[in-house]
């Protein structure tokens, strides 16, 4: 459906944020050039990398824009990024991941007029490219509609991540520049929230893009798989920015938020649930008690669809970090999250049982 009343072909801008992925930056790059849609503008934004990156840049010439700039962060880059575009729909790409060659094609042939933004699923590949899941998960279902009343009681709704989202200038117009310092990383907590406060949600139940998990993602525990507690902490930062950043989009609007954002959220009530009984002294709330949290999570998770294993799974998972010595709660943690991390043993049982690629807290 046309998202405007122009006689010329939409135009589309796909804008890749790059820090330091040069050997994944080729195949981003080439992905967004290769789009079917004939009408689609590629900006590349190199966020200050230190590798080879930006000789790769420069060597697409004038098929691609070049915004290069100093280090500030996801949020900057794709505020420098957008600002670069014309299209009127605009997709990010993270760097390591890549799009379907009718990824712009199938968005503007879906898009229905006065949406405020779209996101669609995702192949799951590994660092070499081989396909080993879809993101979310196909029992997962993404939000769409009037997500207003989940966001302000909630603080978030189910979407995915960068490269599975697409914006209307409009949107983009009325949300950028984001702030920048709260949103060095996981940029796209703002992006998905801004958005829902000015419209509805469309998803687009069909895969357009690739999402690489290679281990040294901001959002893979393997990367830090020594210090899990770390991780999670880590990710309770990040939605603690993302509820401050509903806290101030709402008050601009005039909007009440809820005084308990989070706590009917099982992703951020796991990590809160893992960060305490992993490290309970460096844990960032204070009044979190471990008892609250196991009972409200399980709750939550039982609420849940989804493969039946994998509900097993995280039940067992959470009740042993509750129960079992400390020392056995991280290598748990580890074992179940970190899949580099697991002996021979368990990745063939793990193999075997095929659970469904998505664990609720990672």
């Amino acid at each position: 459906m046309c998202v405007s009343a122009q006689t010329e072909p939409i135009r589309a801008s796909v804008v890749i944020n790059n820090h330091n992925y040069e050997r994944f930056l080729r195949e981003a790059t080439d992905s967004a050039l290769a789009q079917t849609h004939p009408n689609t503008e590629v900006i590349v934004v190199d966020d200050g990398s230190t590798d080879g990156s930006r000789e790769i840049i420069e060597s697409y010439g004038s098929r691609v824009q070049r915004v290069l700039k100093q280090n500030g962060g996801q949020g900057s880059a794709i505020n420098a990024g957008f600002a670069a575009t014309s299209g009127d729909i605009v997709i990010f790409l993270d760097a390591d991941d890549a799009l379907h060659p009718h990824a712009v094609a199938t968005v503007l042939e879906a898009w229905r007029e006065g949406t405020a933004m779209l996101h669609f699923r995702m192949d799951v590949i590994d660092a070499s490219g081989r396909r080993v899941g879809v993101h979310p998960p196909p029992w997962q279902a993404l939000a769409q509609g009037d997500l207003r009343d989940e966001l302000l009681r909630t603080g978030g709704f189910a979407t995915t991540v960068t490269s599975g989202l697409a914006f209307p200038r409009r949107t983009l117009e009325r949300t950028l520049p984001m702030p920048e310092e709260p949103f060095r990383l996981a940029a796209d907590g703002y992006l998905v929230r801004s958005a829902a406060m000015l419209g509805p949600i469309q998803a687009l139940d069909q895969r357009l893009s690739r999402y690489r998990r290679h281990g040294a993602n901001d959002s893979a525990l393997s990367a830090s798989a020594e210090d899990p507690a770390a991780f999670f902490r880590k990710k309770i930062a990040y939605v603690r920015n993302e509820h401050e950043a509903v806290r101030e989009l709402a008050h601009r609007q005039g909007l009440h938020v809820g005084p308990d954002l989070g706590d009917s959220d099982v992703y951020y009530l796991g990590y809160r649930l893992f960060s305490r009984a992993l490290d309970p002294g460096a844990h960032p709330l204070p009044g979190d008690r471990q008892g609250s949290l196991l009972r409200r999570y399980l709750e939550l998770r039982l609420q849940q669809q989804g493969p039946p294993r994998q509900l097993f799974a995280d039940i067992a998972t959470a009740l042993g970090v509750s129960v079992l010595p400390a020392a056995a709660r991280a290598q748990l943690v580890r074992w179940r999250l970190a899949p580099d991390a697991r002996p021979a043993w368990l990745r063939r049982l793990v193999a075997k049982l095929s659970t469904e690629p998505g664990a609720v807290i990672a």
